[in-house]
């Protein structure tokens, strides 16, 4: 009776970690389909007969890839070098109609001059060009970001330069938006950038020779940005990484929402002087329990660009390698056998 109770009880663990995986299989398939689409941005564009334009009042558009879902748009105010964020509302500047609602439509929203406010400038956007104040510019800058999730995919930064003059009442005279996304508005990677994967040894040295896996042994893998110009400026920012082999799959690390989250058991080193990312995870027991000799490694990695190239939006990268298991020699059986052996005592 025990015995039957113990087989009962390992099925249903086995059968509720079945269902699981294959829940968390089914979301990181979906996640890899949305990723693969666009999530472009396009340029800023405005009408210069709008007769708003004089009162101050400026309204904006951006067309937007057709993979963002309503929501999946952020409008965001900062100063003029694009660095720090300033409130939407309350400022001299300030930012309406920013949802992103009709999908089937370019992003459209409103900026607008607080002239209360432009005199005493709380948020640090106007420069004063005569002594009386009644000429300047306004200067600030937007970042329209698309979405997938919690994760910002894309964005493009507009840099807004607006001349006024002013007796009793502001009025613009000139308008100059600068640009400063590249003229490509995909998240494939449109460049030379790529991540390489190699199996590597704890100080983040591909193996010229890779190892076979045995049972109990951990997997070392490596993550490298690589470019044919200079690699340095992006690091890995997000990244899955799958083990699979016909119907067995496993997923030690999955994409986050700011950054990728490991199992219990794997462990994620970074170098910071490489931007290399070393991956050490187990390879399961089903893999050797099912007698395979080979397993596929892969995943997709976020690709961010940095210091002064942060403008450029993100690109996505795939890597992938194979591995070779080798059986224990002593047949030792894995830690599912174990357990098997275990609870049929």
């Amino acid at each position: 009776m025990m015995r039957k109770m113990k087989t009962k009880f390992l099925l249903l663990l086995l059968a509720s970690a079945n269902k699981t995986k294959a829940i968390l299989s089914e979301n990181i398939h979906a996640l890899h389909r949305e990723l693969s689409s666009s999530y472009a941005i396009n340029i800023t564009t405005f009408d210069p007969d709008d007769p708003l334009i004089v009162q101050g009042k400026l309204t904006v558009s951006n067309e937007i890839g057709q993979s963002v879902a309503a929501g999946g748009v952020q409008v965001t105010l900062l100063d003029y070098d694009c660095v720090q964020n300033k409130s939407s509302t309350g400022l001299e500047v300030e930012l309406f109609n920013t949802d992103y609602t009709n999908t089937s439509l370019p992003l459209t929203y409103n900026i607008e001059l607080n002239q209360e406010l432009v005199d005493t400038s709380p948020g640090g956007f106007v420069n004063f060009t005569t002594v009386d104040k009644s000429t300047g510019n306004v200067l600030f800058c937007t970042r329209v970001s698309t979405y997938q999730g919690d994760i910002e995919v894309s964005f493009r930064e507009s840099r807004f330069d607006l001349s006024f003059s002013s007796s009793t009442t502001i009025v613009l005279t000139n308008i100059g938006v600068n640009e400063l996304d590249l003229d490509v508005f995909s998240t494939d990677v449109d460049d030379t950038f790529a991540v390489s994967a190699c199996q590597c040894d704890t100080g983040f040295n591909c193996l010229s020779t890779p190892l076979s896996i045995a049972t109990g042994d951990s997997l070392l893998v490596c993550l490298t940005p690589t470019s044919d110009n200079d690699a340095s400026i992006v690091e890995i920012t997000n990244f899955n990484l799958r083990m699979s082999s016909d119907s067995v799959t496993y997923d030690p690390v999955i994409f986050g929402t700011v950054t990728w989250a490991e199992d219990i058991l794997t462990a994620i080193s970074l170098d910071s002087g490489s931007n290399k990312i070393m991956i050490n995870a187990p390879v399961i027991a089903q893999f050797f329990i099912q007698d395979k000799t080979a397993i596929d490694v892969s995943g997709n990695a976020f690709l961010e660009f940095a210091g002064s190239l942060k403008e450029r939006q993100m690109t996505i990268s795939t890597f992938g390698l194979t591995v070779a298991l080798e059986k224990d020699e002593e047949g030792m059986p894995g830690c599912l056998q174990w357990l098997i052996g275990l609870l049929l005592k």
